[in-house]
């Protein structure tokens, strides 16, 4: 027979329910009841766990309550209340440091974690049995390789001419569009110049140092500085820089000019000698000059220069030294004070000898 005050049959009881409510006094023992009351008590102090396929919903729960959500059995998230709200809750590593790697069927690791005992990636590789970063191969060890390098030459090699199909021409020959080989000698030979930019055969030059014929002789007759044998022309000099100009003696060029006070008895000082010059095959030539260093008596006539290198740059800390002695510019022009001096010391003799030669 059914009864409308029935309950569920999981349900709670309290104290309330057993004195005097649901269950009548003397249906329980009197000596039970205290016991009840602390086994009540003592279960509403733990905390309450939960095992649900949903994740963790709900506020009628205390603190310390424990969530669990499952699928197909297999705990896959952790939630714990506090203070009124639940929280997500992780494994801490300690709790999984021990665990077996080979148990773990998904997910991803580390590769220092991936062999049997690794505590590096090294380790790992090698207990996988990898190759390490850095390795090598023979060619029978890539597939496919020894194929596609069959006929092909090595990566050095060489050539002989023959086997170059577009080499240019290579003659001793004058000719042209071809590379220039040396004789047995070392020589190599090309057609003479026609433009300024071009190179001069052995020819060329020696036709070019014919005296009278060159514009690089005396008395040049074609070329940039030509002039018509017997008109006017300049002497080129070097100054000190070994760079080639041109003499001039216009006041337009001159400033500063006075008259020059020269010491005509330094001028007639002066010792010519004849010598030899210290260069090679010309040993048995004799010239007719000056010698520098016993020429400084005459101002402007010796060109000092310092001891240079084998480029031609001065010595550094080298002392100035008589180089070379002005012959064609400062010696006639010093020669010609000393004429001056003499007319006026021959006017001075004339005067006197007229003087001593009339009649008494």
């Amino acid at each position: 027979m059914a009864r409308d005050d029935k309950v569920s049959v999981g349900h709670k009881h309290t104290t309330s329910d057993i004195r005097g409510g649901r269950f009548p006094a003397g249906m329980l023992p009197s000596t039970i009841i205290p016991s009840i009351e602390a086994t009540q008590a003592e279960a509403a102090s733990k905390s309450q766990v939960v095992f649900s396929d949903l994740a963790a919903s709900g506020t009628d729960f205390s603190d310390g309550d424990v969530w669990y959500q499952r699928v197909a059995g297999i705990i896959i998230a952790q939630w714990e209340f506090t203070s009124g709200a639940w929280a997500a809750r992780t494994l801490d590593s300690a709790v999984i440091a021990n665990l077996d790697a080979s148990k773990i069927t998904t997910g991803t690791l580390p590769i220092a974690r991936g062999g049997t005992g690794a505590t590096s990636a090294a380790d790992a590789l090698t207990a996988l049995g990898a190759a390490p970063t850095t390795h090598a191969h023979t060619t029978a060890q890539v597939a496919g390789l020894d194929a596609a390098l069959a006929g092909k030459a090595l990566t050095t090699h060489t050539h002989v001419k023959s086997q170059i199909t577009d080499l240019p021409v290579v003659d001793m020959a004058i000719s042209g569009g071809s590379l220039v080989q040396r004789d047995g000698s070392g020589r190599v030979k090309f057609t003479g110049p026609s433009a300024a930019d071009d190179g001069a055969t052995k020819g060329y030059v020696d036709s070019a140092n014919t005296s009278g014929s060159s514009r690089y002789t005396y008395g040049p007759t074609s070329g940039t500085y030509a002039r018509s044998v017997g008109a006017s022309y300049y002497a080129v000099y070097m100054d000190g820089g070994y760079e080639f100009g041109r003499n001039v003696s216009s006041r337009r060029y001159k400033d500063r000019v006075k008259p020059a006070a020269l010491d005509v008895a330094a001028v007639l000082s002066l010792e010519p000698v004849t010598f030899h010059r210290k260069v090679v095959g010309d040993s048995d030539a004799r010239d007719l000059g000056l010698i520098a260093e016993d020429s400084t008596q005459v101002p402007h006539l010796v060109i000092w220069d310092t001891e240079r290198d084998q480029d031609g740059q001065p010595v550094p800390g080298a002392v100035p030294r008589p180089e070379a002695v002005r012959y064609e510019t400062v010696l006639p022009v010093a020669l010609l004070a000393v004429v001056k001096a003499q007319a006026v010391q021959i006017a001075a003799l004339t005067t006197r000898l007229d003087a001593l030669e009339l009649p008494r």
